[in-house]
């Protein structure tokens, strides 16, 4: 005899009804199973759980319901009595459990039970949606969530992926589980205490624009495309600088090795050509021509007037073209959009309309470096860092001010710069307050 292949999957609206069809024609579990493909136990648990009763007829008969009818001498049983037991027809007991398919059904005058394919379902579904509610998880998880977890989220800033990857054995539960928990109060930090769970504005929309000055000729971000297509095998580079208020001077100049998703951040005094040119002067002599050549190889960056001397950018002291420059189209921030969404990063100690004036390089590099050590999604659940590191080697790496931070060690929150700067000027320090505290 050949073996069943039974489904494993959930009954259908349509195979309920199918069931309720073959009961009516007095078929048995095992030729039902077979014609459904559920194994037999399954078809036995659906009708005992989703029967739908039909109350005994009374007419002229008082007490019919209850067995010891007899034995009370009462008429009037019902079921606050404690003698009181149901009288039920013997087949009930027994497969198949339902009247549907008897023969004397509407002769009968006892308590019924029918099984219906479409309450079924609707009885299935109304089960299913109230065993999902509430939160499957324990008390004690939550307070061992509280102690580990928390102060990585609330203290450093840590984003949730990069706790992940370093505590599975807390977080054995899925993400959407995890900001499911949050969503539900179940913990005692919150959305607002996630360092990536923001809201972002819509765009407006930029005005076309007839930006057609020399610096740009034969480096358009068409030029770009043309270039990288020639150059597989070139490192590119994506530039930008990070601004604070109007009245600020400071500004981040930011570099972002696009292979690794390392970041790379430099303090500038004024947002002027001549301060970023000081910075690749300082990355020429410090690597030497040949390490930035291979690094820097291609940069791409928008149209700011502190990056239009691109001569002094791509030439070595000797006026030797050494790496290539390109500029963005205008208004079009998202042809670097890896860059722009790394510049969220920043945001979360150092908020838009935040002040640099007051910060210093070492600030900076710490602030690099915790970013460059975070763990993503995106890079595959590894760091930047990490994945620099298999191709730099760690002594470039220490070059560019790079190094590793243990992964609960990374502290990405305004408190910890607001320590360190204290640290360094005991006497005489404040906090670059954002203008809107």
């Amino acid at each position: 005899m050949k073996k069943v292949k039974y489904d494993h999957k959930h009954l259908t609206r349509d195979l309920r009804d199918k069931l309720e069809s073959y009961l009516k024609e007095r078929k048995n579990f095992t030729e039902i199973s077979e014609l459904i493909k559920k194994d037999r136990t399954t078809v036995s648990k659906e009708i005992r759980l989703h029967r739908k009763r039909q109350e005994a007829s009374s007419f002229k008969i008082k007490g019919l319901r209850c067995i010891n009818m007899k034995k009370c001498n009462k008429f009037n049983c019902s079921t606050d009595k404690e003698c009181f037991e149901e009288k039920l027809c013997p087949t009930l007991k027994k497969s198949p459990y339902v009247c549907n398919g008897c023969l004397i059904r509407t002769k009968c005058r006892s308590t019924k039970f029918y099984y219906y394919g479409k309450d079924a379902h609707n009885n299935y579904n109304y089960l299913l949606s109230k065993s999902r509610e509430g939160f499957d998880i324990t008390q004690e998880k939550i307070d061992k969530i509280e102690e580990i977890i928390k102060p990585l989220i609330v203290d450093k800033k840590q984003s949730v992926n990069h706790i992940y990857v370093h505590h599975k054995e807390t977080l054995d539960f899925s993400k959407t589980s995890f900001y499911t928990y949050i969503n539900g109060g179940i913990f005692s930090f919150r959305n607002i205490d996630l360092p990536r769970k923001v809201t972002y504005k819509v765009r407006k929309k930029n005005k076309e624009t007839n930006f057609n000055i020399q610096v740009r000729l034969n480096r358009t971000y068409e030029d770009y495309l043309k270039f990288v297509e020639m150059n597989p095998t070139f490192s590119i580079v994506q530039m930008d600088t990070v601004e604070g208020p109007k009245e600020s001077n400071k500004v981040l100049l930011t570099l972002l090795l696009k292979k690794y998703n390392l970041m790379l951040i430099f303090l500038l005094e004024e947002q002027t050509q001549e301060c970023v040119n000081k910075v690749f002067d300082y990355l020429k002599t410090k690597l030497g021509i040949s390490l930035f050549k291979k690094i820097f190889r291609i940069i791409l960056t928008d149209n700011g007037h502190e990056f239009l001397d691109a001569d002094a950018i791509e030439n070595d002291e000797n006026s030797n073209h050494v790496i290539s420059l390109f500029y963005c189209d205008p208004g079009k921030a998202w042809q670097k959009g890896a860059l722009e969404k790394n510049h969220e990063f920043i945001r979360v100690p150092f908020p838009k309309d935040t002040s640099f004036d007051n910060l210093n390089q070492d600030i900076i590099n710490l602030l690099a470096n915790n970013i460059n050590n975070i763990y993503r999604v995106d890079l595959d659940n590894n760091s930047p860092y990490e994945l620099a590191l298999k191709d730099l080697k760690a002594n470039i790496l220490s070059k560019l001010d790079q190094y590793k931070i243990n992964p609960d060690n990374v502290n990405n929150s305004n408190d910890y710069y607001l320590s360190k700067l204290k640290e360094e000027n005991p006497n005489e320090w404040y906090y670059p307050k954002s203008k809107n505290n």
